[in-house]
């Protein structure tokens, strides 16, 4: 396997600024106790950036195929200063859920008042030893608001036909867009025109449309490591399943999700679990950074994506190497 990696000075620098931007020094004390042990694999895995936007093959990380927010990256709904997502799903296609909180004010999102019950750890299904996907669902909902019409997400192009409380435009549930929803009725035995359904967005079927359309996509089953299912489950619902793999590509050499089980399991057997799980973070702040600089329109979206990511990190973190799964409250 080819593999670019930065300079030392670029990629110290690289770091810093990581750090400036919106480490807490919670997740930089995690990451300097891991990274005195992981610092030379997760470089040598680390197939990222050599400048800041470029990849190591020389990509821009703003593509000319994907626009200014590259692998289908859009701002989400809501206020920026909160930090909550959404995803989009337009076939194979996911846009990312900018950052704002759930419920805001403006009139454009109706609040969650189920959000706590959504936050406690869920059970999931871990049979056989295989990775359980359900393990970050209480993450994943703590950051996703609820029925959202917010005609600034990139998901307010396709709509609910139907009305909710006499108004029109809403495109979003928990996490879960309109067009996601119809997307996943084929799989999950639904019709794709029940509003009622898509304005009820039981926790159930939150759950189920997550493992239908975003961990079976990316192969979660098949890595010997749950942290990784983790990471590219969550890069699915974020970036959707194609964007996620060119976010992917940057790390390792793939051509589809059906590739990257052998290869993941390959380096974590080569480097490590935290070797990876390292590179993989870092690569995906990195990512999130180059598509949201100053002057951006993602811009005002970063503070509330970088809180996201870091707190993922430091969840993700405490499950390396056998470590037990935190405990999130609502």
């Amino acid at each position: 396997m080819a593999v670019a990696t930065a300079g030392p000075s670029a990629r110290n620098a690289a770091n810093n600024a990581n750090r400036q931007a919106n480490t807490n020094a919670g997740r930089a004390g995690a990451t300097s106790a891991a990274g005195g042990a992981a610092g030379a694999g997760a470089n040598a895995i680390l197939n990222a950036v050599a400048g800041a936007g470029t990849y190591a093959d020389g990509r821009n990380a703003v593509s000319p195929d994907t626009g200014k927010e590259a692998a289908g990256l859009k701002p989400g709904g809501g206020q920026a200063d909160q930090g909550q997502t959404t995803a989009q799903d337009a076939g194979a296609q996911v846009g990312v859920a900018g950052a704002g909180g759930g419920g805001g004010s403006n009139g454009g999102e109706v609040s969650n008042p189920q959000r706590s019950m959504l936050a406690q750890t869920p059970t999931g299904d871990a049979a056989g030893g295989k990775p359980d996907y359900l393990q970050m669902f209480n993450h994943l909902a703590k950051w996703e608001g609820g029925l959202s019409r917010d005609a600034s997400d990139a998901a307010s192009k396709h709509p609910c036909p139907d009305p909710y409380n006499g108004q029109y435009g809403w495109h979003t549930n928990k996490g879960v867009t309109w067009e996601t929803f119809q997307s996943a009725a084929p799989l999950l035995g639904y019709s794709k025109t029940d509003s009622k359904k898509f304005f009820a967005m039981t926790d159930d079927l939150v759950k189920k449309i997550f493992k239908a359309k975003y961990w079976d996509a990316v192969k979660g089953d098949e890595y010997n490591s749950q942290v990784v299912a983790n990471i590219f489950s969550q890069w699915a619902w974020g970036s959707g399943v194609t964007g996620s793999l060119r976010v992917l590509k940057g790390v390792v050499e793939v051509n589809s999700w059906d590739e990257a089980p052998a290869k993941i399991n390959d380096l974590i057997a080569k480097d490590g679990e935290r070797a990876v799980f390292e590179a993989l973070m870092q690569h995906r702040r990195d990512y999130l950074i180059s598509i949201s600089k100053p002057g951006s329109d993602n811009n005002k979206f970063q503070k509330g994506w970088l809180r996201r990511h870091d707190e993922f990190y430091e969840l993700n973190s405490k499950l390396v190497d056998g470590g037990q799964a935190p405990q999130m409250g609502g």
